[in-house]
């Protein structure tokens, strides 16, 4: 009887590990039941090694102290699921025997704190999920040597919290998702990006983005937050597609790195703009409140006197414009600026193109064609050219503000821009100036024609006299062509070769295309009442009369003076 039974224990004994060997699934299921000792949790196996299970876990528990009662091998959990009534703060050494967790989650709980140590002996922990809680505080120290392999953690659900410098020091550490750390950064990831160019720029906390060979540009200030990200080569996700968040992160501020310099040079349109005005209303006061008016040559003069005084009011313009504010300021009224200074510009530059070709058809007429006095042009010939003249400019100024150019291209508001960058102010640009090259070019075999009929007929008195008048009129539009080519030629030489490229610095460029030409129009209206009205004697005279009748007294005698002039004027014209 006692060796049967002995048969009998010996069998069950065989047969348990036979079973054992053959159905090695029902087995770990049991013992994985097994390492739960609890109804508060439920274990599953995942995979085994050897003679140790991998296990995942899903408790729910009254206290976070009850953990290690409830699972018997922590050592064999992987995977690890916890809702805690009343957990709120995550205190150390909880989780020191699950030294094989590969993923912890502690979502939906109310967790407001971590403590120094709370992860202590989690060194192979690669996932941990702590959506859906309070936290606002997590002690850092040591982290990075406590979850060396860390590599991503779920923060969404959480209330504004920042990242410290001991977590993001976590080598392995790839992603931080759902951050929310103000109220326009919220539920963002922090993503561990170490090839982009925009982590080094957004850790320098500053940089800067120009156009190559262009002083306007954009200079960025990143925040201290997320340069701190960048120190550790995270970049913020949601930067992509959430524009509050990049825009409250990263201040792009609109710059001129040549603004100052410009300004000083400019300091000079002051003297020159002031200059210009007085001296060209001059020319229009006494050509039209005097006989000049029924001279044709001083009619068509005194109108580009008055292009000339546009050119001198938008110089001063925008000088003061440019310098009562720095460049941040003052591209925020650019857009209402321009259109009012720019159609000034383009006013007096197309008024001027035209009265100089005028000029010298009127020269023409009137010394070609002398045997011919019904061919000479009238004054009011002259008028209805002046007023066809100012409508083309009046055109060419309007087609900016309805979209074929613009005003707004660069700080000058001159619609000219030698760049195809913007292809309709870049046609506008090519139309205007090829317009006013033919219409200078024009003036030239016209010329040609005046100085070889007088000298053919030098002897005749009247031809001399016209002759010379002709000769101070096509140096007045010789000096407006070269002041009008001379921006074209640079503008060209910019376009289409790279002069201005090499051996240059920006700022010198800059004031090559910029301020140079703007000067140069300066200049042009300041030379133009120079080279023909104050040398005219008949309008010195006229200026003279009109001084002595602000200065002398009533008493003086200004008839004599009048037709002393008269006399005078007859015999040196």
């Amino acid at each position: 009887m006692q060796m049967n039974a002995f048969r009998y224990k010996t069998f069950l004994v065989i047969a348990r590990i036979l079973m054992a060997y053959f159905s090695p699934g029902e087995s770990q299921e049991n013992d994985s039941r097994e390492m739960c000792s609890s109804t508060e949790c439920s274990c599953f196996s995942e995979s085994s090694k050897g003679q140790h299970y991998e296990i995942a876990a899903s408790c729910k528990l009254q206290s976070i102290g009850d953990l290690k009662n409830v699972i018997q091998e922590p050592r064999n959990v992987t995977t690890l699921s916890l809702k805690v009534d009343a957990f709120y703060t995550i205190p150390p050494l909880k989780f020191v025997d699950f030294t094989n967790l590969v993923n912890l989650t502690l979502s939906d709980n109310r967790v407001a704190v971590i403590t120094k140590n709370a992860f202590q002996g989690l060194n192979r922990l690669q996932f941990l999920n702590l959506s859906g809680n309070k936290i606002r505080f997590w002690e850092g120290e040591g982290l990075s040597s406590q979850l060396p392999l860390l590599r991503r953690i779920e923060m969404a659900g959480n209330p504004r919290w920042t990242p410290t410098d001991e977590l993001l020091r976590i080598q392995g550490l790839q992603e931080l998702k759902g951050i929310t750390w103000s109220d326009e950064c919220a539920e963002c990831s922090l993503v561990k990006n170490e090839s982009s160019p925009l982590t080094k720029l957004y850790s320098q906390g500053s940089y800067s983005d120009y156009i190559v060979w262009h002083c306007r540009g954009t200079e960025y200030t990143v925040s201290k937050k997320t340069r701190n990200f960048a120190r550790f080569q995270f970049l913020p996700e949601c930067f992509d597609y959430n524009e509050k968040c990049y825009q409250a992160e990263v201040k792009a501020t609109m710059n001129h790195r040549c603004w100052d310099t410009d300004n000083r040079i400019l300091y000079i349109e002051y003297v020159l703009g002031i200059i210009v005005i007085v001296l060209n209303v001059t020319v229009v006061t006494v050509t039209l409140t005097s006989s000049l008016k029924t001279n044709v040559a001083m009619l068509l003069v005194s109108n580009l006197a008055v292009s000339d005084f546009l050119n001198g009011v938008y110089s001063i313009s925008i000088t003061l414009a440019r310098q009562s504010a720095p460049y941040t300021e003052f591209v925020t009224f650019l857009d209402r600026l321009c259109p009012v200074l720019g159609f000034l510009w383009v006013l007096g530059q197309f008024s001027t193109i035209q009265t100089s070709l005028l000029l010298t058809i009127e020269r023409y007429t009137t010394i070609v064609f002398s045997m011919r006095p019904h061919l000479k042009p009238t004054p009011g010939v002259a008028f209805i050219g002046i007023a066809f003249s100012w409508v083309i400019a009046l055109v060419a100024a309007i087609l900016p503000l309805v979209g074929l150019g613009s005003y707004v291209t660069n700080t000058y508001c001159v619609p000219m821009q030698p760049s195809k960058e913007v292809p309709s102010t870049f046609l506008y640009s090519l139309g205007m100036s090829l317009l006013g090259v033919i219409l200078y070019f024009t003036t030239i075999p016209l010329y040609v024609r005046i100085f070889a009929f007088v000298r053919k007929s030098s002897h005749q008195v009247g031809i001399k006299r016209d002759g010379k008048i002709a000769r101070r009129i096509s140096i007045l539009v010789l000096s407006n062509m070269i002041f009008f080519l001379t921006p074209i030629i640079i503008a060209l030489l910019w376009l289409l070769t790279d002069i201005f490229k090499k051996n240059i610095s920006v700022q010198a460029r800059n004031i090559l295309v910029g301020v140079f030409p703007t000067v140069c129009f300066s200049l042009n209206s300041f030379l133009n009442p120079l080279l023909y009205a104050f040398r005219n004697n008949r309008f010195r005279h006229a200026l003279l009369i009109k001084l002595r009748k602000i200065v002398i007294t009533p008493n003086s005698s200004v008839g004599d003076i009048s037709m002393k002039s008269r006399t005078e004027s007859k015999m040196n014209n």
